[in-house]
């Protein structure tokens, strides 16, 4: 399929939706102990470039925060990143 086309968003909506209805059952642990956001949902890609992209994707589309971790780059701001809070982990 052509770049753009959705396939990205596809593949998030289902983890999505079951985050809205952990939410309206209840059974959702919106926050850790120290009262940031937790993971909830992990996406693992093969290479960084689809990391990044699905990662762009979390943050255009405006819901949980996510966060993006890769390899070849200083660990501290993506380290930093995880610790204030994401429930997307890419």
């Amino acid at each position: 399929a052509a770049t753009g086309s959705g396939k990205t968003l596809g593949f998030l909506i289902p983890g999505l939706l079951r985050m809205e209805r952990l939410k309206a059952s209840g059974e959702f642990k919106a926050k850790n102990k120290s009262n940031k956001p937790s993971p909830k949902i992990l996406i693992v890609s093969p290479t960084r470039e689809l990391a990044m992209q699905s990662h762009q994707v979390v943050e255009e589309m405006g819901g949980p925060a996510g966060v993006c971790i890769y390899g070849g780059v200083p660990k501290h701001t993506q380290k930093a990143a995880l610790q204030a809070g994401a429930e997307i982990v890419v």
